[in-house]
């Protein structure tokens, strides 16, 4: 199922990475990467079941009695 994961996230790339270089975008090449690699851990992390950092945690002991 991985290699499903992974063919999905070349086609993602081969789709739209050419045209962002052709039209010299590059801050948006950057976003885009960024934002790939958030999605490929997320999906690896719930495909393996590794833990995720709730950004929410320090929150909830703070305002919770």
């Amino acid at each position: 199922m991985v290699w499903l994961l992974f063919a999905i996230y070349f086609a993602i790339i081969y789709i739209e990475v050419p045209g962002l270089l052709r039209g010299k975008m590059y801050r948006e090449l950057g976003l885009f990467t960024a934002v790939l690699a958030l999605g490929i851990y997320l999906s690896l992390s719930q495909f393996y079941g590794w833990p995720l950092f709730n950004p929410f945690a320090p929150w909830i002991e703070v305002l919770m009695p």
